[in-house]
C-alpha cells in the first residue's frame, strides 16, 4: 500500500467491498489500492458523499459496512506480547525461529534462531525494559513510519518509569516520515517522553533507517525533547526538499533539544543527503553518551558544544565542536579536518583520537585540553594557543614554515611526543616569553627562544631527519 493521501476522486475501481477493507491512494495515478483481508475484496465506485473523515498524509482509510462510508482508521500498530520467563526456565525451552522472548531476571531480549538453540540467542542490547513493544514494519516505508508513531503513542500510555522502561523494537526496514506530520506542524518522530527507548532489532544501523524530507525550520526526522532516552542500532537520515532555517533551526536528521545529559546513543548513524539540512542539529550542547556513532560532515556539535562522553565515534570534517567548544571526554574518536574544538575552544579530554588539519585547536582556538596518544598529521598550521597537557602524541605540520605547537600559557606541558614542524617553523613556539614543561620529545626543529623549559633534563632530541 502506498499510504500517501486519499481523496474521493481517487476511488475509481469497481468491485465488491467488505466491512473492514483498508484502502490507500496510489501516489502515481491517484487510484485507490485495497489491502486483502480474508477473502478477495475490492471496492466499488463511490461518490464523494461516501467519504467520511477524509484521511491525509499517510493515514489509513477503512470501509465501514454499517455506514457505507470510508473512514479514517488512524494508524496501523502492534503491541508485541512476548514470552517472559526467568533465565533458568528460558534456557530449557526452544523458541521458534524469529520468536522474541524476554528474560525477566537478566533483562535480556532473546530471539529464536534457525539452529533451535535452547533458550534462543540474546539480542545484542544494553537497552532492556521490562516491557517490550514491536512495530509492524511489513508495509511501505511510509506505512512503517505511521506504525512507529502509533506504537510510540501506545508506549506513552504505559506510564514508563526509570525502573520500568518501555523498549520499542524496530524490525529491519525503512521508516519514511515524508514532510512530517502535517496535522501537527510538520513534526517528525517526537521523542517527548522519558524512559521510552528505541532499538533496531538487528543492531546494524544499515538495516533500520528512519528518514524524511522535512523542510520546516526547527524540525527533524527524529526530534527529541525527553532527557532519559536510550537508542541503539539504527540510522537517522534526512533529505530536505528546500533550504529553511540556519544553524540551530535548520532541519536535521537528529534534532534534539540542547544538553540532554541522560541520553545514551549506541551504534547510531546520522546522515543528510543535501545541503538543505544537517545530519545532526547544529549550535547546541551534546552532553549525553555516544558510543560507536557515525556522522558525515558538520556533526557532533557543529557550531555548538560537545560536553558529553564520546567513545569510538567517527565524524567527517568540522565535527566535535567545530567553531564551538569541545569540553567532553573523547576516546578512540576519529574526525576529518577542523575537528575537536577547531576555531573554538578545545578543553576536553582526548584519548587516542585522530584529527586531520586544524583539529585540536587552530586559528582563534584556545586549547587547554588533555591529549593522550592522539595523532594529527598533514596539518596546515600549528596547534594554537596550547595551554594543556600532551602525552604520547604525534603532531605533523606540512604548512610552509609553520610551527608544530604554539604555547600561550606557562601551564603548557608536552611529554613523550613527536612534533614535526615545517621550514623555518619551530617544534614549540611562543610569540612572547612563556615557561613550559617539555620532556622526551622527538622533533625535527628546535624549541623557540621565547620558551623556557622548566624541565632540568628535558631529553628533547632535535634531528632534521625526524618524520612521521
Amino acid at each position: 500500500m502506498a499510504g500517501i493521501e486519499i481523496k474521493a476522486t481517487g476511488i475509481t475501481s469497481t468491485a465488491q467491498v467488505g466491512d473492514g477493507v483498508i484502502v490507500t491512494a496510489d501516489i502515481a495515478d491517484g487510484a485507490a489500492t485495497a489491502a486483502k483481508i480474508g477473502a478477495d475484496v475490492g471496492f466499488s465506485s463511490l461518490p464523494a458523499e461516501n467519504i467520511s473523515d477524509e484521511p491525509v498524509n499517510g493515514q489509513i482509510a477503512k470501509y465501514n459496512f454499517a455506514t457505507g462510508k470510508w473512514e479514517n482508521s488512524s494508524s496501523l500498530a502492534v503491541t508485541l506480547t512476548v514470552r517472559s520467563l526467568a533465565k533458568a526456565a528460558m534456557d530449557e525451552i526452544v523458541l521458534a525461529e524469529g520468536e522474541l522472548a524476554y528474560v525477566t531476571d537478566t533483562k535480556e531480549v532473546r530471539v529464536g534462531d534457525e539452529a533451535e538453540t535452547a533458550g534462543g540467542i540474546a539480542v545484542d542490547t544494553v537497552i532492556s525494559g521490562t516491557r517490550v513493544l514491536g512495530v509492524n514494519a511489513g508495509g511501505s516505508a511510509i506505512e512503517n513510519a505511521v506504525s512507529l508513531r502509533a506504537v510510540y503513542a501506545i508506549a506513552k500510555t504505559m506510564t514508563p518509569l526509570v525502573t520500568d522502561r518501555v523498549l520499542i523494537l524496530l524490525p529491519p526496514g525503512k521508516y519514511d516520515f515524508v514532510l512530517g506530520d502535517v496535522d501537527d506542524l510538520n513534526h517528525g518522530l517526537e521523542l517527548d517522553t522519558e524512559f521510552i527507548d528505541l532499538e533496531g532489532m538487528t543492531g546494524n544501523p544499515e538495516d533500520v533507517i528512519l528518514t524524511s524530507q522535512i523542510a520546516t525550520a526547527s524540525r527533524g526526522t527524529v526530534e527529541q525533547t525527553a532527557d532519559d532516552v536510550k537508542m541503539r542500532g539504527f540510522a537517522m537520515d534526512i533529505e530536505s526538499a528546500s533550504g529553511v532555517g540556519s544553524l540551530g533551526t535548520k532541519p536535521a536528521a537528529y534534532f534534539p533539544t540542547t544538553a540532554l545529559g541522560s541520553t545514551e546513543l549506541i551504534d547510531i548513524a546520522y546522515s543528510s543527503q543535501n545541503a538543505n539540512s544537517y545530519a545532526m542539529r547544529a549550535s547546541i550542547d551534546y552532553s549525553g553518551v555516544f558510543t560507536n556513532c557515525v556522522v558525515g560532515n558538520q556533526g557532533f556539535g557543529y557550531g555548538g558544544t560537545v560536553s558529553g562522553t564520546f567513545t569510538n565515534c567517527k565524524g567527517g570534517n568540522e565535527c566535535f565542536g567545530y567553531f564551538g567548544t569541545a569540553s567532553g571526554v573523547f576516546a578512540n574518536c576519529v574526525g576529518g579536518s577542523s575537528c575537536f574544538g577547531a576555531n573554538g575552544v578545545a578543553n576536553g579530554i582526548f584519548i587516542a583520537c585522530v584529527g586531520e588539519s586544524s583539529s585540536f585547536g587552530s586559528n582563534a582556538s584556545t586549547s587547554a585540553a588533555v591529549m593522550r596518544r592522539c595523532r594529527s598529521t598533514g596539518r596546515s598550521d600549528a596547534i594554537k594557543n596550547w595551554q594543556g597537557l600532551m602525552i604520547d602524541c604525534e603532531i605533523e605540520v606540512t604548512g610552509v614554515n609553520k610551527h608544530a605547537v604554539e604555547v600561550t600559557d606557562s601551564n603548557a606541558r608536552i611529554y613523550n611526543s613527536v612534533l614535526i614542524a615545517n621550514g623555518t617553523g619551530n617544534s614549540v613556539y611562543a610569540a612572547s616569553a612563556f615557561n613550559a614543561k617539555i620532556a622526551n620529545v622527538l622533533t625535527n626543529k628546535a624549541v623557540h627562544g621565547n620558551v623556557t623549559n622548566l624541565i632540568a633534563a628535558p631529553n628533547v632530541i632535535v634531528d632534521a631527519e625526524v618524520s612521521l
